[in-house]
């Protein structure tokens, strides 16, 4: 739904505005940290055993509350002790901590450049406006 809003969006733009968003999208994926992201986002996602493990611990964290609310205190607890087991296991993963890394850097730079791309549109604006 929202990707067919963006669409219909970038459509109604007219085609120079569109071919410089194009080759800013193009140019921003040859960046060497953007593509590290991706590569290793894609590696977590065809990761079996991580994605097992988080499935475990979505399951264990809803046996938590589950147990909670009928005050099965143990259960609670040793679903606790299974979701945090599970926790550490999947922050320790070495695939993990290389993919927060490279998200944090992908992030760092996405957010440098939008920054930088609003300064240089309040200068046109502002040398417009004089």
């Amino acid at each position: 739904m929202a990707d067919q809003q963006l669409d219909q969006q970038l459509a109604a733009l007219p085609a120079d505005i569109r071919q410089a968003l194009t080759a800013v999208t193009e140019a921003i994926a040859a960046v060497p940290t953007i593509q590290t992201y991706q590569q290793i986002e894609a590696q977590v996602k065809h990761n079996r055993p991580l994605q097992k493990q988080q499935q475990q611990l979505e399951r264990a964290q809803k046996e938590i509350v589950a147990y909670q609310r009928i005050q099965k205190n143990k259960a609670a607890l040793a679903a606790k002790t299974k979701a945090d087991h599970l926790e550490k296991a999947i922050e320790t993963d070495p695939l993990t901590i290389a993919y927060r890394q490279s998200l944090y850097e992908a992030n760092e730079l996405l957010e440098y450049m939008t920054h930088y791309f609003q300064a240089q549109l309040d200068k046109i604006l502002a040398d417009k406006d004089q």
